[in-house]
């Protein structure tokens, strides 16, 4: 079964290689040039494996990737719980829509030891495996590395309910949507150029009850999870939820400020809701707010039509904690729920 069909074979010398649309193998990065190039190919998180370069995870950081370092010896193999808990951090990568590459010092070996093993985590055969993994470079190189991989496989088993796929597909391709929202986003940001902006120079906007719309609602959701590194995006959901994160016994936290705000100033600042920057718009006209309001609640009863294969009669809005929390989905759903039962009408005190 040929999963993926647009996969061409590749030059064995590229500097990124696709296992699939989401997972990317090759050498490790030697340049800034090189970061540049895999920024370029639209990498956003990377699993290094380079016990032999210390430092380079904090450079690839600092280049805007979000960093997992497994340190494993060249021509050696990572303890299978360590290799479990880094492929679990490929998966939940991947599932948040990020595109990972793998990679050593070469590309070879232990990128492809590692790689082999989260395709077998997903239920592939090794005979599929060794198809997928054959035209690269990246493969393991010695009996260790083969051994690791034969090891895993008994553990992980074979799917048999379905066929096994590595990743799931959207139903809903939300680049047009994201792209309609981001040209009106930036209209506006053009018209606060030399203005005190909040999150950056001032935090007034900060305490107030910031509501976002639908279509605005999952692009942030899909900037949480795409931009921010694992920790980063843990520490936000536990702020927007409240607590510290401890644990057992957790104490709420001062929620007097925007969960976005950290250090007085928006850790998400070029991503901020529209509200945030139209409350430095103070000259707007009624006219051109109407206008920008119509355009944006469009988009999201366009969104709406697609998500759900339904019209929504009247715009719906979303209180940014949940959204940054995730639990707005909730009430999307439950809004789907409403409308599938032929009640489309949100009352302004259910806004949710």
């Amino acid at each position: 079964m040929q999963l993926w069909p647009f996969r061409k074979k590749q030059k064995k010398s590229s500097l990124v290689s696709w296992v699939t649309p989401y997972l990317a193998v090759g050498p490790a990065p030697m340049s800034h040039a090189h970061l540049q190039h895999l920024k370029q190919a639209g990498i956003d998180a990377i699993l290094n494996l380079c016990a032999e370069f210390p430092d380079l995870p904090e450079i690839e950081r600092r280049a805007g990737f979000d960093v997992y370092y497994l340190p494993v010896e060249d021509e050696e193999t990572p303890d299978m719980e360590t290799m479990d808990n880094a492929l679990e951090w490929m998966d939940e990568s991947i599932y948040l829509g990020k595109k990972v590459l793998v990679h050593c010092r070469h590309g070879i070996g232990r990128t492809g030891t590692l790689t082999a093993a989260y395709l077998l985590r997903k239920g592939l055969t090794s005979r599929k495996v060794n198809k997928l993994l054959n035209p690269l470079r990246s493969q393991p190189a010695n009996y260790n590395q083969w051994s690791l991989l034969r090891q895993y496989g008994r553990l992980q088993g074979r799917l048999q309910i379905r066929e096994p796929s590595l990743e799931q597909k959207n139903i809903v391709d939300l680049t047009p949507f994201f792209k309609d929202l981001e040209v009106l986003l930036n209209r506006v940001e053009i018209n606060l150029e030399g203005r005190r902006l909040c999150g950056r120079e001032h935090i007034l906007c900060c305490s107030l009850d910031v509501r976002v719309s639908l279509v605005e609602a999952v692009y942030i959701s899909h900037k949480i999870n795409t931009v921010l590194t694992r920790e980063s995006r843990q520490e936000l959901i536990r702020k927007a939820c409240g607590t510290n994160g401890t644990g057992e016994g957790d104490e709420p936290l001062e929620c007097s400020l925007c969960p976005l705000n950290q250090n007085r100033k928006c850790s998400f600042f070029h991503h901020r809701p529209l509200a945030c920057r139209l409350f430095d718009y103070s000259d707007l006209g009624s006219k051109e707010y109407a206008d920008i309001m119509d355009q944006v609640g469009q988009l999201s009863r366009n969104l709406f039509l697609a998500f759900g294969g339904q019209f929504l009669q009247q715009d719906i809005n979303f209180d940014l904690t949940r959204v940054i929390s995730g639990k707005y989905v909730q009430d999307f759903f439950h809004i789907l729920m409403q409308c599938a039962e032929g009640n489309n009408r949100i009352s302004p005190e259910k806004e949710l």
